[in-house]
């Protein structure tokens, strides 16, 4: 597991002006638009929220995925298919292909 003290995407990228998520998500076929999402969003709550929405989603659907932020003790917290966190691996290979 990726600790949320390891250096994940420096804090100087994410708030450079060369940094711009459309130009990431063009460069990955846009894939969010592809997807059914629900926003979770508000001031208390969310965490329980989206934890009932994906299990109830489960019920229905063969694949559920989650993504929260921020991360509590892992960066592998944040992403989540079927409750299953994302491994080590498919983490920082997705960021390889991300980082120029």
């Amino acid at each position: 597991m990726i600790s949320v003290d390891e250096s994940f995407l420096p804090i100087k990228k994410r708030f450079n002006k060369k940094y711009h998520l459309k130009e990431v998500l063009a460069h990955l076929g846009n894939p969010q638009t592809a997807i059914k999402t629900i926003n979770v969003v508000g001031t208390n709550g969310k965490g329980s929220v989206t934890r009932f929405l994906a299990l109830g989603l489960a019920q229905r659907y063969p694949k559920v995925g989650v993504f929260s932020s921020p991360a509590f003790f892992y960066q592998n917290e944040r992403i989540a298919i079927n409750q299953t966190l994302i491994s080590d691996q498919d983490l920082r290979q997705y960021l390889a292909m991300v980082q120029p």
